[in-house]
């Protein structure tokens, strides 16, 4: 099986993350089972949005920067426009994002 991180430097602050490159499918259900019967078509709730890319972050980020733990909390210290990335990046990981470009 092909190692399953991939290194993402982001372009502001110049940290480096290490992030999956996938997810396992029962991750995946698990992740989007907890959050797919709460979720209304027509009705963002931020509250369920910040639980959702918490979550995500626990998920796929191996390391940010020299973290190794507390993920989120770190995330939340970025500057936005590296926070958007790595948010982007592992949407990708877990199939939600883009075709997966070359970091």
């Amino acid at each position: 099986m092909e190692d399953n991180k991939r290194t993402l430097k982001l372009p502001v602050s110049g940290k480096i993350a290490v992030i999956k490159k996938w997810i396992t499918a029962k991750e995946k259900r698990g992740l989007l089972g907890t959050y797919a019967g709460r979720a209304e078509k027509d009705k963002i709730d931020m509250t369920l949005v910040e639980e959702y890319e918490k979550a995500l972050i626990g998920f796929v980020v191996l390391k940010l920067g020299d973290d190794t733990d507390k993920f989120y909390e770190k995330a939340l210290e970025l500057p936005s426009n590296d926070y958007e990335l790595l948010i982007e990046e592992v949407n990708k990981s877990v199939g939600l994002g883009d075709e997966e470009k070359k970091v």
